[in-house]
């Protein structure tokens, strides 16, 4: 039932937007000069039939408005959509309308309880435009069919119980993450890893929290052994779920309340507390880490434990200032049993995608290149870091040894944290000696990062930092939507050639995909080679 009020926000707000009174799509999500329809958080339930003109609308996020039946007939009046988000309600079933917008490149239905018929997930399968889609928190019973989604760059689908791999999957080139975690899948198919472009799109895939057979298993890490690879795979270890047993109950504030904190600061505290577990299913992993660290915390000395307070507060502080990060942090982080030095790792990685987004959204302010560059690299540093301790993980493992990956990690990154500026805050664990990594060692894995400057590694790992990317964007933005201009000229007019067979669509369209990309490739390249021409030549020498 809809909250007084409600629904009359709702008709100012559909009145503004049929007056184009109402904000534009930014250039990078829609270059036709589109406008957006935000409802967020209204809660006035399933809307009714609209009359009028609404081509103009390219974004609608209908996200937590109470929503049970998918306001089918609302919907259909929005047919050149490029955006649909509509998670956080009580969806039941996918709104067929999405069958009639051929220009959906993002659809977001997580945190629903959409379960997929054969007839809707044909439909699904429809949406060959989509770049982006999100499903989790769904228990689907179908596993979605992406084989003609040529475009797809984001696939989330953890938490929906699927018990297959997603039929096309492996044969889509775009991908830039794809989430299959906690679901139900037991095999692993040899030809996963076989496939033409296999290792493209495993390496972009995480497949933690599923009940993979032994079997599996044993693929899987010969695999990682052969590619580096691991698909998020994490082997489990007997005092990390000691500890997670052991940890303060989930939502627990207490351990981060210190004593010195006036009244004021408390109930500021309290309040963003309460704000935090409002969100619901979106925040339980969060909750659950801060538990985690909580629980590590009773272990360090009173000097690491106000630091670790001040990172904590800092990271909620953050978050609850900025929806965009705060989505970011609830849709990245995955908890699972681990240890003290575990949560650290976590805790670490959340930070970093702080930071990330924090350059991002400095975009536009007078930044230097030479901050975004940095950054670039301490990222493609930390990667390769992970990557060493990923190897001798892989190895102990196809001995048949037990190895503890946070362990291993973090040893890795704090004994090489000052030596190759790596971007994570954490400089001490608890249990060092269960790495089992000599000094040798962590010289041997210093001096190869290090070469790697004077490689080519370096600078294709930079031209593919989306905060980069974006940032060139920003500083040539006519030079890119030049290309991009093109590209939805060209497959507008594709969409519209009725007399080409569907088949003959889906080459085409995936023909004009690659040519813009390898164009926009080009020009990052050509960017990021007089970037670092300019820093080698600034004073202080290269980065």
């Amino acid at each position: 039932m809809a909250l007084p009020g409600e629904r009359r926000r709702v008709c100012e707000l559909i009145e503004r937007a049929w007056r184009r009174d109402t904000e534009t799509v930014s250039a990078q999500a829609s270059l036709d000069g589109g406008y957006l329809l935000v409802f967020n958080g209204i809660q006035a339930g399933d809307l009714p039939a609209l009359t009028g003109d609404f081509s103009h609308i390219r974004g609608l996020h209908m996200d937590n408005m109470n929503l049970h039946r998918g306001s089918n007939e609302f919907l259909n009046s929005f047919s050149q959509l490029h955006v649909l988000t509509m998670s956080d309600n009580r969806l039941r079933s996918l709104p067929p309308a999405i069958a009639n917008m051929p220009r959906l490149t993002t659809l977001n239905l997580s945190y629903n309880n959409i379960v997929l018929s054969p007839e809707s997930a044909q439909q699904l399968a429809g949406c060959t435009a989509l770049q982006a889609l999100r499903l989790d928190n769904n228990s689907l019973g179908i596993t979605p069919d992406v084989s003609r989604m040529t475009a797809l760059r984001y696939l989330n689908l953890s938490h929906t119980g699927i018990t297959s791999w997603p039929a096309g999957l492996q044969g889509l080139t775009h991908l830039e993450e794809v989430n299959l975690r906690h679901n139900n899948i037991v095999t692993l198919e040899q030809t996963l890893f076989e496939a033409p472009g296999a290792n493209a799109v495993n390496s972009v895939t995480r497949i933690h929290g599923n009940p993979i057979s032994a079997e599996s298993r044993d693929r899987l890490i010969d695999y990682w052994g052969r590619t580096g690879i691991h698909m998020g795979y994490i082997p489990a270890v007997d005092h990390a779920h000691a500890f997670h047993e052991a940890r303060y109950p989930t939502g627990d504030i207490s351990p981060w309340l210190s004593s010195g904190l006036s009244a004021v600061q408390r109930q500021q505290k309290l309040q963003q507390w309460a704000l935090l577990k409002g969100f619901e299913g979106k925040a339980n992993d969060l909750l659950k880490l801060l538990s985690g660290l909580a629980q590590a915390q009773a272990d360090m000395s009173a000097h690491s434990r106000l630091a670790l307070h001040d990172r904590v507060w800092t990271l909620i502080d953050r978050l609850l200032a900025d929806t965009a990060l705060r989505d970011l942090l609830f849709q990245g982080v995955h908890y699972d049993a681990t240890c003290r030095d575990g949560v650290m790792v976590l805790l670490d990685n959340l930070e970093v995608q702080v930071l990330i987004h924090q350059a991002e959204n400095l975009i536009g302010a007078n930044v230097r290149e030479t901050q975004h560059l940095n950054l670039a690299k301490g990222l493609f540093r930390l990667r390769q870091v992970d990557q060493i301790a990923d190897a001798v993980i892989v190895e102990r493992l196809r001995l048949g040894g037990h190895p503890d990956v946070a362990e291993i990690q973090l040893f890795y990154r704090i004994q090489l944290a000052e030596a190759l500026g790596l971007p994570i805050q954490t400089r001490s664990m608890f249990s060092a000696p269960i790495a089992g990594i000599s000094a040798a060692q962590i010289t041997e894995a210093k001096d190869s990062i290090l070469a790697m400057d004077a490689g080519p590694a370096l600078k294709h790992s930079i031209m593919q930092e989306v905060l980069w990317r974006n940032f060139l964007h920003a500083k040539h933005t006519a030079r890119f939507e030049a290309i991009e201009e093109q590209y939805q000229k060209d497959y507008t007019k594709l969409s519209e050639d009725s007399e080409m067979s569907d088949d003959l669509q889906l080459l085409r369209g995936a023909e004009l995909t690659d040519s813009r990309d390898q164009k926009l490739n080009l020009l990052v390249e050509e960017l990021t080679d007089a970037a670092l021409q300019g820093a080698d030549q600034t004073p202080g020498g290269p980065l």
